[in-house]
């Protein structure tokens, strides 16, 4: 029974995920190879996605429909076993997987490797549906007809499927010509049989209990006996998803990421290509499209002087900085482009959960009248911050073709908050270090409200030149829908 319950499980991840090339802009484009992508595809797929899509050709995920399934008693078996029964259940609905959580999904290489491996794990699974049933379960006779509801809690699904490659109209497709593995590991079985022995109340409750106290038993027993019963049915529903779909229209290669093309005008179709297919797919960079990798994004050098009358007057200089989050980070607004470039803005909101800048440090001045010098690592973080870009625009032009290039740009940075690590203050001193440290965040409000117009005239040129790489890449009418 638990064999079906992965092997359907399998058909509908891979039903989902493996549609890339027909996949609705709020579905994360994943690599080759990128297993992590993959699986949050596969479980975002499964919340959101539930009742299927047409569009996806996805069927239901939550519930599941399995027209029928027998366990049938092997009579030429010599082997004594626990459970002898012939055992059918017809119009099953399978609900459960809307919630699961897929760990792993390894296989999709560029290269099919022959065989894909699939884990997830499932708070609850129930399965509701008709039943008939007759044989012996340990040493008590059981025969009924009826409805039927099994109940598996915390399910730990593992499946290993094997494979090859094939052309079709000279396209890459690939074949399962089987299950090598699936488990599924819970904590506990609910059985409830309705209508055992012709609708004897007294013996049905009986039987019943009987079933969940020795729940670990029938869950073993049954199996090797689903497995042989619904493994090729399985097997054939994998298959016709991937003869219909080309294996290189299932995934991409970051060079041959396609945009979805948006009008000028259409600023929610240009967001949503920006959050769900650039930015959810930058932790890497994005060759085709000339973004560097922003996980981490990395910046040579950095410089903020804070002088005057202020009560945080200091000059603190960084070098090899690393900044981790920018990849999570979502856009929420944009507006400003237009076709003719120099009529053109580009202003957009980006919300960034968590942004993280590590590197070395060199600091002189005060801080609110307290002197602070020192040099090492440092790190601060900003968490649910706002960046908010303004710029105008300018056109350049490169064999024959109009480029958009950020002409002057302006940064303003909103977080909740700010903390902040500077390794080796006070040439080393631990504890005029950890007590600046300490002062530092205590005081975080005051300091960031007087340094942040220097971070943000500081920032404001990685973030530029950043935009600037990625436009220097296509020509602006390719850009857009004519």
């Amino acid at each position: 029974m638990i064999q079906v319950l992965g092997k359907l499980l399998f058909a509908s991840i891979i039903l989902s995920v493996c549609q890339s090339a027909k996949l609705p802009s709020d579905i994360q484009i994943c690599k080759f190879g990128d297993a992590k992508c993959i699986a949050e595809s596969a479980g975002y797929v499964a919340k959101n996605y539930k009742d299927g899509s047409p569009s996806m050709g996805l069927l239901s995920i939550d519930p599941i429909q399995i027209p029928e399934v027998s366990i049938l008693e092997d009579k030429n078996s010599k082997k004594q076993k626990a459970v002898n029964i012939n055992l059918w259940f017809k119009d099953w609905n399978m609900y459960g997987f809307s919630k699961m959580k897929v760990k792993k999904i390894q296989g999709f290489e560029k290269n099919f490797p022959g065989k894909l491996i699939f884990d997830a794990y499932i708070p609850q699974i129930v399965l509701v549906g008709q039943y008939k049933i007759n044989g012996q379960v340990l040493v008590l006779p059981i025969q009924g007809a009826g409805f039927s509801n099994l109940t598996l809690d915390n399910c730990k699904l593992h499946v290993e499927a094997y494979g090859k490659e094939f052309e079709k109209k000279e396209k890459r497709h690939i074949q399962l010509d089987g299950i090598s593995r699936i488990d599924m590991k819970i904590s506990k079985l609910r059985i409830r049989l309705d209508n055992l022995f012709n609708g004897n109340k007294q013996l049905s409750d009986t039987m019943n209990q009987f079933l969940n106290d020795n729940w670990k038993e029938i869950y073993d027993e049954l199996k090797p006996g689903v497995l042989d019963a619904l493994g090729q049915v399985v097997v054939n529903l994998v298959n016709n998803v991937f003869a219909k779909l080309p294996y290189d229209d299932l995934l991409q290669d970051d060079t041959s990421l396609e945009l979805q093309k948006c009008k000028i005008t259409d600023n929610e179709c240009i967001l949503n290509t920006i959050n769900n297919q650039v930015l959810k797919n930058s932790a890497n960079g994005i060759s085709a499209l000339n973004l560097s990798p922003l996980e981490p994004l990395r910046v040579e050098t950095l410089s903020i002087e804070q002088g005057g009358s202020s009560p945080v007057n200091i000059k603190l200089y960084f070098k090899n900085l690393a900044y981790s989050g920018f990849s999570r980070a979502k856009m929420v607004k944009l507006n400003g482009l237009k076709e003719n470039i120099n009529d053109s803005k580009l202003n957009f909101d980006l919300h960034v959960p968590l942004v993280s800048q590590v590197g070395q440090y060199k600091i002189t001045g005060s801080v609110l009248i307290l002197p602070i010098s020192g040099n090492g690592l440092s790190n601060m973080t900003f968490v649910e911050s706002v960046m908010k870009f303004r710029s105008t625009t300018k056109s350049v032009m490169k064999g024959g073709e109009e480029y958009l290039q950020i002409d002057r740009a302006k940064l303003k940075i909103d977080t909740s908050r700010l903390y902040l690590n500077f390794d080796h203050l006070f040439n080393g001193n631990q504890d005029l270090s950890n007590n600046m440290n300490r002062f530092l965040n205590n005081n975080w409000k005051t300091i960031y409200s007087e340094l942040r117009g220097a971070i943000q005239t500081s920032f404001v040129g990685v973030v530029k030149n950043v935009v600037n790489d990625v436009f220097a890449q296509t020509p602006y009418k390719n850009l857009f829908v004519q």
